[in-house]
């Protein structure tokens, strides 16, 4: 399936060009250089103290280079690979193995591709292919050079978001120097296991998952009882072992962080044709530096799924000794709101990725309803509620139905599109409703009321 994701995409890439870009790599720099990369007046770098006498000529604007009938914005002088000038025409043309199940970059058929998809098919090309030592032109720009990677792991499930500890600098013959360390090199050899490894899942969903929704909650329940949180990796292996942070670390180590399980989630569903994307948050909240979630197109709906918060076990040592926790009976981050995940903050401010648009509100074929028994929707500009459940919508929900709920399952839960529709909804539940058991109080019925989530759980 051919997923229409570019163009946000480029929209994201022209914004954040403009903004800070957190760094994938520890740089160093010999020399100042303001070039922008699109730029179309000639300018020079200054020099430093080590090189008073270099002088690098920036060519004025990129060129058009067509290959296999495809359009690339490059420059002149070559990017090196291990210090070779391997042409444009050689590995611009590179097929990857996930190419054929995760086709992110080439997704509108225009054939044209901006610097920014150049750099990012070259961290790829030289991740999946063993390359020790990348070096960029400096009319490429570090700025856009950090994006290009944040790009290519965005684009790509095996390529991780951050380089872990690869040396960045600029030389003194004009190129950035990319050094990928063997921490990022080791998760990047293993295309055919970590490929059969989500063959063998996607293959395994049972023949009563008709729907995009049933296929995502069954991938989903895999990776969150598969994978392993690798809480060891976090607290300071990152720079010796960066396999948690790719997929081949979530399908095949099984033990991997949100890097590495967001990725494991967009290969899966992207294999069994769902359009699925990564989000990489600078900041999720005061306490969370950043983060890395999916999104994913269930009909006509977009949605978030974010596995790492779900995920039953973690690993806290070296071993492969697994913690196992109790988690709840449902997932709280699976098709949730993009409003919830940040506090109802804007999610573009501190993204580096565009999340596609769409309207907050439930169907019942929202991926939520697999994880909730009741939908509540506010319609529209009116105070009207919504409830939908049992596959059907309706304008109330009766204390019948939830007393039913509760003697069968043990518990109710309710998700809503709108935190202030969950508080209204407690407060007329407390003093307004009949009771929904005679000899108890309705508030007491409450087991968690979670606004950031915008779930009611009864009990």
């Amino acid at each position: 399936m051919v997923i229409n994701i570019k163009r946000y995409l480029s929209a994201a890439a022209a914004l954040m060009l403009t903004m800070t870009i957190p760094c994938s790599c520890n740089k160093t720099s010999k020399f100042t250089n303001s070039n922008n990369a699109d730029d179309s007046s000639s300018q020079t770098a200054e020099s430093s103290d080590d090189a008073q006498e270099t002088v690098y000529v920036f060519e004025t604007k990129p060129h058009q280079l067509e290959i296999d009938r495809n359009f690339y914005e490059v420059y002149n002088k070559p990017i090196r690979f291990n210090y070779l000038d391997k042409p444009y025409e050689e590995w611009l043309s590179y097929v990857s193995p996930y190419d054929e199940y995760v086709p992110m970059l080439n997704t509108d058929d225009s054939g044209y591709y901006n610097v920014l998809d150049t750099v990012a098919f070259a961290i790829r090309y030289a991740y999946e292919n063993g390359i020790e030592e990348l070096e960029f032109p400096v009319e490429y720009d570090s700025a856009l050079i950090d994006l290009g990677w944040q790009y290519a792991g965005l684009s790509f499930p095996d390529v991780p978001m951050t380089a872990g500890g690869c040396d960045y600098e600029l030389t003194d013959k004009g190129y950035y120097r990319m050094k990928f360390s063997d921490s990022v090199l080791k998760a990047a050899s293993h295309p055919d296991e970590v490929i059969a490894a989500a063959k063998e899942i996607v293959e395994s969903i049972p023949a009563n998952c008709t729907t995009d929704a049933d296929k995502a909650y069954y991938l989903y329940d895999w990776v969150c009882t598969n994978v392993a949180y690798d809480v060891f990796h976090v607290n300071g292996t990152s720079m010796v072992n960066n396999e948690p942070q790719s997929v081949y670390g979530a399908l095949v180590k099984k033990r991997a962080v949100c890097d590495g399980i967001a990725s494991a989630v967009q290969l899966l569903f992207n294999m069994a044709d769902i359009d699925c994307g990564k989000v990489d948050a600078e900041a999720v909240s005061a306490d969370e530096s950043g983060h890395v979630w999916n999104y994913a197109y269930i009909g006509d709906e977009v949605w978030d799924f974010d596995a790492t918060w779900d995920i039953r076990n973690f690993c806290e040592t070296e071993g492969d000794e697994l913690t196992s926790y109790e988690n709840a009976k449902y997932y709280k981050w699976f098709g949730t709101e993009r409003s919830s995940k940040l506090g109802m903050t804007n999610l573009n401010d501190s993204c580096i990725y565009f999340m596609p648009s769409t309207e907050e509100k439930f169907s019942a074929d929202s991926p939520a309803a697999k994880c909730a028994d009741i939908l509540v929707n506010i319609t529209d500009e009116s105070d009207d509620f919504e409830y939908i459940y049992d596959g059907e919508s309706h304008d109330s929900v009766e204390n019948e139905k939830l007393k039913e709920l509760i003697d069968q399952k043990g518990y109710a839960v309710l998700k809503f599109n709108d935190p202030y529709l969950l508080e209204g909804f407690d407060y007329e539940l407390e003093l307004y409703r009949d009771p929904i058991y005679k000899d108890k109080d309705n508030s007491d019925l409450v087991y968690e009321l979670d606004l950031e989530n915008c779930l009611l759980e009864l009990r």
